[in-house]
Order: C-alpha cells, then structure tokens, then sequence
C-alpha cells in the first residue's frame, strides 16, 4: 500500500488556494473596472442630457477652459 506524505498534500492545497485568490483578485478587479466604466458612461451621459437642454452651456463649457488658461 503506497500513502502519500502529507508535506506534497499541503503543496497541493497551498497552490489550489493561491490560484483561487488570483482567480479571485482577477474577478475583483474585473468587477470594479466594469463599475467604474459603468458609472463614468452614467454620468457622462446626464452630462449630455443637461448640454443638450441648454445649448449655451456647450459654449460655456468650450470657453471655460480658454478662459482658465489665460489668467
């Protein structure tokens, strides 16, 4: 009867368990790129509601930048 040693049966568990937090940290942050990219396209798109509604805020807003670089 053959019994393996328990020092390749820690190996084992050990690599398991840190291919499961790589696997895990991969999705996390997977996961937040996704929410982030989420809630910038959200925002940018009541941005563009808000411009669309007031077209003089598109000027205000191209103008603004200039106007800050100047002084």
């Amino acid at each position: 009867m053959t019994q393996h040693s328990p020092v390749a049966q820690h190996g084992d568990s050990v690599s398991t368990t840190t291919g499961q937090k790589e696997q895990f940290s991969q999705e996390r942050f997977l996961g937040s790129t996704q929410s982030f990219f989420k809630e910038t396209f959200t925002i940018v798109g009541l941005e563009a509601r808000k411009i669309s509604h007031d077209p003089t805020d598109i000027l205000t807003r191209a103008v603004q930048p200039v106007w800050a670089g100047i002084f």
